[in-house]
């Protein structure tokens, strides 16, 4: 897959809003980037010709308002904790939301890690 940031993007909630796909665009930007760390080394799936991947995602949330940051961080990791379909064979949440603080702007930012088990 060679857009997982797109893929992940698409499986939040619509009220979780704006998204972005990388980093957020600016530092007084309220909203959601997704952004994809690569894994290590990919192995062979049961000797097929396909691979297994481990990416990492983090997910920052930054809002003005503290209860709906922390509502749409909480709200991504539903959705994304123990994911599966066809192609991301797994989504493991590594902890749980973390409160960063505010930013220069006095904006509230969390961060959420996953661990993903992809299949190309």
């Amino acid at each position: 897959m060679t857009n997982l940031s797109e893929y992940i993007v698409n499986l939040i909630p619509e009220i979780v809003a704006p998204k972005f796909v990388g980093e957020l665009p600016s530092l007084s930007t309220e909203g959601v980037a997704i952004a994809v760390f690569n894994s290590g080394v990919n192995t062979t799936y049961f000797g097929t010709p396909e691979a297994i991947y481990r990416p990492v995602v983090r997910v920052i949330v930054r809002h003005k308002d503290y209860p709906t940051g922390c509502m749409f961080a909480q709200t991504i990791q539903e959705t994304l904790r123990d994911y599966t379909d066809e192609t991301l064979l797994g989504v493991t949440a590594v902890g749980t939301p973390n409160y960063l603080g505010r930013s220069a702007e006095k904006l509230h930012e969390f961060q959420s890690l996953y661990q993903i088990l992809l299949k190309e």
